[in-house]
């Protein structure tokens, strides 16, 4: 039983790790986009 707790508790800490990681990726992506538009518009 606790190698199974311990098992889809690791597995629930990476999904989380991935999804953080996703929108860092989606966020930072989305901030050099506007600045490349501030700087063409300005």
């Amino acid at each position: 039983m606790e190698n199974i707790g311990n098992y889809s508790a690791g597995k629930f800490i990476n999904i989380i790790i991935l999804l953080v990681f996703l929108l860092m990726l989606v966020f930072g992506s989305n901030h050099t986009i506007n600045e490349k538009e501030v700087q063409t518009s300005g």
